[in-house]
Parts: structure tokens; C-alpha cells; sequence
């Protein structure tokens, strides 16, 4: 009796607990560690958050999926089957039947649970009735059997590849490896307990009657077995320990992975953003360098034009006191002219009276005679004509004069409209050179304002387009949650390509991924449907 109470409970509920118990304080742990590493949570993008909750929620509903089958087997071997004889050909029945139920219902109702019963009956009461049991067989009609769906099942997913990441792939090939290796050493365990109670049995058997010493040795034996018991647990515990240290690792070489890419991704924005800032330092100096040339040129043409002023007043001062010197020199030239012309006058004058005087003392000489008078004549007429040839002279010089004075106004005045439409022109000149330097600048200032604008325009758009795909990409997300899109790199790819070539071309590996896959979609799908009723299996 202490080596059957010792013994642990069914491979099923047995292994699904230890599952649970290792899952469970996995979780508790990853809780635990929440509080911790907030900031490192926070830091992550929407995207991974959701993926790895995806992840838990598949692996809660992976276990409570298998909690219900566990519950189900229970209540349906204690209603219909085999108590006493765990291993029998109805047992087995039983539970083929329950594994395939859970395999081909997504979400379980209260109908399909009553659906589910109506198999285990018809089951079991083929079971008890050969002839019955062997039609269905032959005709291939009827309920089928567990093998019959299984096979069902595989001949539906046979020949179908589905396209599954590389990630899951190898994920579900270490859980798959994991699960395979702990039923393998559960069943090689128990197969090892049975065969030491068989032997236990033989030999209570054998010394049924024998004395007090024998029964120690009996206890002795059965106290072995328990250590062995012991150890053996032992080693469960070390198993589940060393996949719980693999899950660990693949999950910090995972974090390690999207850790690097978020950084190589930080690295490209602000190489991006340094790019960007640098070319518009570039275009601000351009511009103060353009905005200084035009201060520049228009204080070198102030210079200019300043200059020129200064030299238009000096020559405007030479000009006016050359025209000074020279209206002083026409006036001494004109007064000693005159002086001349009066001088000459005034000798005329007394040349002529002198030959008045002679002319009068020879004149009564001759005044009778008419030779004096013809010569007195010849005198009058001589001197008429001299008074009128100077009366010419006089008027030509005064008309000279009257001209030169004429030019030189004129010429003042010419000199003086010549430099002010000298002037003007000038000034007209550098009014229009500055107000198409000034559009010039207002042109260059109006273009880099609209770059800038249409930088910061262009900036908008495609931060918009960035929140758009990323709704996109968070949609789609959404919609196909149920399969991880992390996909590998090239490298990565390459060192895996041999593992993942032989895992994609085995059908076997392929049908349990899609049975370990397809578990936790149909799970969710029985939660959203409004949970589970098992109160008709009573």
C-alpha cells in the first residue's frame, strides 16, 4: 500500500499538473518582475507589447485548454470508464475521443459538451458490443473511434503547409522537444514503478507468512523504492528546470535581438535628424551670407555715391572759381579795352582838333581861294567818313562784347543743366539698382521662407504618413495576432536555414505545430463565445 500511495497520479493529469505548476510559477515570476522593469516596458514600441502579450495569452489558453481536457478525461473515465483498471481498452477509448473532440471544437458550449457525452456513449457501447462495433468498421460509417480521428486529422492536414514564422517554428520545436522529452522520462518512470511493484507484489506474496525479520526487509525494500521515488522526482525537478533555463535564455537572446534593433533604428533617427539640422545650418548661413553681401553692397554704393558727391562739389568749386577768374579776366580785359577805346578816342579827338586848328589857320588863307576850299571839301568828307567808321567799329565792339557775355551765360547755364541731368541720371541709376537689389533680397527671403515652409510641410506629411502606416501595421497586427511576425534576419536565417529546412519538409513536425498552434485559437475563440458549461456532464 505505501508503494501504490507513493506512486503519482495518471500520465494526463499528472504531467498537465506538473505543467501547470512550472507555467504557473513562471508567470508569477514574469509578474513579479513587471514592477521591475517598467521603464524597460515602457521604452518598448506598441507593436512588441502586443506580440509578447499575444504570447501570454496564447500560452494561458494553451493551459486552461489543457486543464479542461484533464477535467473532462477525469469526469468522463469516472462516469463510463474503467475505475479500477486504469489502463483499459475503454479508458483508452475515452480519452482518444476526448483529444480528438478538443482537436476539431474551437469554442466549447454547453451543446458541445452534450455532443461530446453522446460520443462517449456511443463509444463505450461499442466497446461492449463486438458485432456493433465491427459494422462501422467494415462499412466505414458510424461514430469513429479516437484512432479513426486522428487519422481523420491527419489526412486533413496532410500535404497542407502553412506558413508559420521562423521563430514559432523553432519555439514550438523546443516546446514540442521540451513536452516529448518530459513524457518520454514520465513514461519510462512509470514503467519503472510498475515493474518495482510488480516485483513488490511477488514478493509480499512469497513472505506473506514469513517471521518479523522478513518484514523489515520488506520495509527496508519499500523505503528504497520511496528514495528511489524521491530521486526520481528529483530529477523531474532538474528537467523542468533545465527547459525553464532554455525558455530563459531564447528569451533573453530574443530581447537582446529587438534591443539591438531599436538601437540600430535610434541610431538611423538622430544620424537622420543630424543630417537634417546640419543642411538647414547650411541654408541659414546662406542666407545671413546673402542678407550680409547685400548690407555690404549697399554700403559700398553709399561710399560710392558719396565720393562722387564729394567730387562733384570739388569740380562744381574748380568750375566756379575758374568761371570767377575768368568773368575777373573778361572785366580787366573789357575795362583795359576800354580804357583803350577811350584812350584812342580821346587821341582822335585831339587829332582832330589839332587839324581843326591847322585846318582853321590855313583855313582863311585858303578860304577864298578854291583850291582850299576843294581841299576843305576833300577834309569834311574824309573826316564824315573816319566819324563813321568809327561810329561801326564802336557799334561791332559793343556787339562783341554783348556776345561773349551771351556765351558765357550760356555756357554756364549749359554746364549747369548738364551736371544736374548728370546728376539726376546718376541718382535715378542707383535708386533703380537698389530697389531691384531690394527685390532681388525679397525674393531670396521669400524663397528660403517657402523651403522652410515646405520643409516643415514635407516634415508633417511624412510623420503623418509614419502614423498612418504605423495604424496600418498596428491593424494588421491586430488582425493576425494570433501568429508572431518577428521575423529572423538575414544572418540568422542563414545560421538556422538547416534546422528550419528539415523542421518545414517533416509532415509529422508539422501536423503537431499546427495542432500546438491551432489549441490557443480556438481557446480564444471559446472565451469570446461566452465560456464553458459542463454542468450536463454531472
Amino acid at each position: 500500500e505505501t508503494g501504490l500511495s507513493a506512486l503519482p497520479a495518471p500520465p494526463d493529469v499528472a504531467f498537465t499538473a506538473r505543467c501547470c505548476s512550472a507555467r504557473g510559477a513562471v508567470v508569477q515570476e514574469d509578474e513579479r518582475k513587471m514592477n521591475m522593469n517598467t521603464i524597460k516596458a515602457t521604452a518598448m514600441s506598441d507593436s512588441r507589447r502586443r506580440k509578447i502579450e499575444g504570447l501570454r495569452e496564447r500560452e494561458r489558453l494553451r493551459e486552461y485548454r489543457t486543464r479542461l481536457q484533464s477535467m473532462l478525461n477525469q469526469k468522463l473515465l469516472t462516469k463510463y470508464g474503467d475505475i479500477k483498471t486504469r489502463g483499459s481498452r475503454k479508458n483508452d477509448a475515452i480519452k482518444k475521443t476526448v483529444a480528438a473532440f478538443m482537436k476539431q471544437t474551437g469554442p466549447i458550449t454547453d451543446q458541445h459538451l452534450v455532443q461530446l457525452e453522446q460520443q462517449v456513449k456511443q463509444v463505450v457501447a461499442d466497446l461492449a458490443n463486438p458485432q456493433t462495433s465491427a459494422r462501422p468498421a467494415s462499412s466505414g460509417s458510424g461514430m469513429p473511434s479516437g484512432n479513426g480521428m486522428v487519422g481523420k486529422l491527419r489526412a486533413q492536414t496532410a500535404g497542407v503547409k502553412k506558413d508559420y514564422n521562423e521563430w514559432t517554428i523553432l519555439d514550438a520545436y523546443n516546446a514540442i522537444e521540451a513536452e516529448e522529452g518530459a513524457q518520454a522520462t514520465y513514461k519510462k518512470a512509470k514503467s519503472k514503478q510498475r515493474e518495482f511493484k510488480t516485483l513488490l507484489d511477488k514478493q509480499v506474496q512469497e513472505c506473506s507468512g514469513k517471521g518479523s525479520n522478513e518484514k523489515d526487509e520488506e520495509k527496508q525494500y519499500v523505503a528504497k523504492q520511496n528514495y528511489l521515488l524521491e530521486e526520481w522526482k528529483t530529477g523531474q525537478q532538474k528537467v523542468q528546470m533545465t527547459i525553464r533555463g532554455k525558455l530563459e535564455e531564447e528569451k533573453r537572446a530574443r530581447e537582446g535581438q529587438i534591443s539591438e534593433r531599436q538601437q540600430r533604428k535610434k541610431t538611423e533617427l538622430a544620424a537622420r535628424r543630424a543630417a537634417e539640422i546640419q543642411e538647414l545650418d547650411i541654408v541659414r548661413q546662406e542666407i545671413q551670407r546673402q542678407e550680409q553681401m547685400a548690407i555690404d553692397k549697399k554700403i559700398k554704393e553709399k561710399e560710392r555715391l558719396k565720393g562722387i558727391r564729394l567730387e562733384n562739389e570739388k569740380e562744381r568749386l574748380v568750375r566756379k572759381k575758374r568761371a570767377e577768374e575768368e568773368a575777373a579776366e573778361d572785366q580787366r580785359l573789357m575795362e583795359e579795352y576800354k580804357r583803350k577805346l577811350e584812350q584812342e578816342e580821346v587821341d582822335r579827338a585831339n587829332a582832330f582838333k589839332r587839324r581843326l586848328d591847322k585846318l582853321e589857320a590855313t583855313g582863311s588863307k585858303w578860304a577864298e581861294e578854291g583850291a582850299g576850299k576843294e581841299q576843305m571839301d576833300v577834309e569834311k568828307r574824309l573826316e564824315a567818313m573816319v566819324l563813321r567808321e568809327a561810329a561801326k567799329k564802336d557799334a561791332a565792339d559793343e556787339e562783341r562784347e554783348r556776345r561773349d557775355k551771351a556765351a558765357l551765360k550760356y555756357n554756364a547755364k549749359l554746364m549747369a543743366e548738364t551736371n544736374k541731368s548728370l546728376m539726376e541720371s546718376k541718382v535715378r541709376a542707383g535708386t533703380a539698382q537698389q530697389a531691384e537689389e531690394m527685390k532681388y533680397a525679397q525674393q531670396f527671403r521669400t524663397a528660403g521662407e517657402d523651403y522652410q515652409r515646405e520643409e516643415i510641410n514635407r516634415k508633417i506629411a511624412k510623420r503623418k504618413a509614419m502614423q498612418a502606416h504605423q495604424a496600418q501595421l498596428m491593424e494588421q497586427i491586430a488582425r493576425k495576432k494570433a501568429v508572431d511576425k518577428f521575423a529572423m534576419s538575414g544572418s540568422e536565417r542563414k545560421v538556422n536555414a538547416a534546422l528550419l529546412n528539415k523542421l518545414t519538409n517533416d509532415p509529422v513536425f508539422m501536423e503537431k505545430l499546427d495542432q500546438k498552434l491551432r489549441a490557443p485559437s480556438r481557446q480564444n475563440r471559446a472565451r469570446s463565445s461566452g465560456g464553458l458549461g459542463i454542468g450536463s456532464m454531472g
